[in-house]
This record gives C-alpha cells, sequence and structure tokens, in this order.
C-alpha cells in the first residue's frame, strides 16, 4: 500500500485485494452440481465475469504503477458493504494487505524488532499505523497516540460508504497485523468508535486480543442489518 498518493487516489491493489477476498468468499468449498451452481451464480458475485475484467484490470493498474480514483473504490466498498458477510469479506482483504506489507519479515527480524526499545517499537507502530490510515483514507485527518497506542480519523472516507462500520473493518485487519508484527503479538486493535456507528470521529485503541475479540462478539454484523 502505498499512502503518498493523491488525496482522491488510492492503490489498485487494494481494490485488487477487496475483489480476490469476494472471489474467495464466493467460490464453493466443494464441488457442487452444474445445474445447482448455474442456479446460484447470479447471488456469487465474486464469480462474475464483470469482476473478473476488473481484477485483471486493477492488476493491470498496480503493474503500471497507476493509481485508482477514491470514487471506483468507495463504490465498490459500498457495493460489498451491503451484503451479510461483508465484514468477513473487508477483514480477509485487509489481513492480505497487510501480509503483503510484511511478507519480507522472517522470524530472526521479528525477534530483533520485538527487542528493540519500547520506544522504538512504539515509534514504528504509530508510523506504520498512519501510514495504511492514509493508503486506505487518502485525505483524511489522522493522528495517532502514544499511550495507550491508538489512532484516531476525524473524516474517515470508509465509515459513510458503509453499514454501522462494517467497512472501517479492512483497516481495522491492517491495523491488527500491525500491532501483532510491531507491538505484542497478544494485543490487537480495537475499533471503539466509529462514524458509521454514529460517533463524531473513527478512533482505534490497542487492547488484549480477547478483549478485541469479545468486543467484536458483542456487536451486531454490521452487513446483515442491511440484509434484514
Amino acid at each position: 500500500m502505498n499512502s503518498t498518493r493523491s488525496p482522491e487516489k488510492v492503490h489498485p491493489g487494494i481494490a485488487l485485494a477487496l475483489l480476490t477476498s469476494l472471489r474467495d468468499q464466493d467460490t464453493p468449498d466443494e464441488a457442487i452440481e452444474d445445474e445447482a451452481f448455474a442456479h446460484s451464480l447470479p447471488r456469487r458475485l465474486g464469480l462474475n465475469d464483470v469482476i473478473n475484467v476488473q481484477m485483471h484490470r486493477y492488476a493491470d493498474l498496480k503493474e503500471a504503477g497507476r493509481s485508482l480514483a477514491l470514487s471506483e473504490f468507495l463504490d465498490l466498498v459500498r457495493l460489498i458493504s451491503r451484503r451479510p458477510d461483508a465484514v468477513e469479506i473487508f477483514r480477509r482483504a485487509g489481513a492480505a494487505l497487510a501480509a503483503e506489507r510484511f511478507a519480507d519479515t522472517g522470524a530472526l527480524r521479528r525477534a530483533v524488532r520485538r527487542l528493540s526499545t519500547e520506544k522504538a517499537r512504539r515509534r514504528k507502530l504509530r508510523r506504520s499505523m498512519t501510514r495504511a490510515a492514509r493508503a486506505l483514507t487518502p485525505g483524511a485527518g489522522i493522528e495517532t497516540d502514544r499511550e495507550p497506542p491508538g489512532m484516531v480519523i476525524a473524516d474517515c472516507s470508509l465509515a459513510p460508504v458503509g453499514i454501522e462500520g462494517n467497512a472501517c473493518e479492512i483497516l481495522t485487519a491492517v491495523l491488527d497485523t500491525c500491532v501483532a508484527e510491531l507491538w505484542d503479538p497478544d494485543r490487537s486493535a480495537r475499533h471503539v468508535e466509529c462514524v458509521g456507528r454514529g460517533d463524531a470521529r473513527c478512533a482505534w485503541h490497542v487492547v488484549a486480543r480477547a478483549d478485541a475479540g469479545g468486543a467484536a462478539a458483542e456487536r451486531p454484523e454490521a452487513g446483515a442489518l442491511a440484509a434484514g
């Protein structure tokens, strides 16, 4: 993810990761009869030929080093946010983006990084969180907190296009990996405030991983609200 782009542009790799997650979500786990598959295909957006065309287009843009209009990316986010499984799709895409970011991190490098001073690890975490937010919400006002580590976005572009904050899960998943890789594998990012849920801003706190999981389990699936 490149965080130095125009406020109206995003890296095409982000949209590609999102469509890849959508395709994987809609791909059957097991082979099914041709007739049954043909019947279910219209509901499997990720397997639509149009999606394949768009994936190739985003891949070409990525290879050429070109940008994607923010409005096009947000239209895609808006479309997916209405699915009952939107949170899972967003989180898988975020995890894939983060995995690409830390792909060259071996066990030795990870161990050395965690032996760094607390001040150094905190600085790297805040820098990495800021880069991720700038890539996914270009042009937004971003502030990071030192203690406890966290982040606030006053005008997150993801929140308004999602439903009940579900679109922000793509960023939450990226932040989760940043926290685990740069700070503490037993901690996680928790999305404590969201414009999409009626709050004045979007905010993330770093908490114990068990606490983050429990909080997520207590919140209703945002996509399910749209489906209902």
